[in-house]
């Protein structure tokens, strides 16, 4: 359903001029998400690791894997500021 129909497993999808923003998780070699690694992201909070084990990568060869102990608060994310882009609007406005 949706534009994501037509692009199965997402493949090709960041060339649509219908997508404003997309991420390739696979394109990360390091371990973690970092600001030497930040790639197209605006901020980077937390500890975001990238796992490989393939029981915690639902697609793909890895994922961004996101630790919750329990024992602290914490907060973890990432953000990307996506300009307000002619023609588009937000659903129900």
């Amino acid at each position: 359903m949706g534009l994501a129909a037509g692009y199965p497993e997402d493949n090709g999808i960041g060339n649509d001029s219908a997508v404003l923003f997309t991420e390739d998780f696979e394109g990360y070699s390091g371990s973690r998400i970092s600001w030497s690694e930040i790639g197209g992201w605006d901020n980077v909070y937390g500890d975001m690791l990238i796992t490989r084990t393939a029981s915690n990568v639902h697609r793909g060869s890895q994922a961004v894997q996101i630790t919750c102990t329990g024992t602290a608060q914490q907060s973890h994310g990432v953000v990307k500021q996506v300009a307000p882009q002619r023609g588009y609007s937000r659903a129900g406005t």
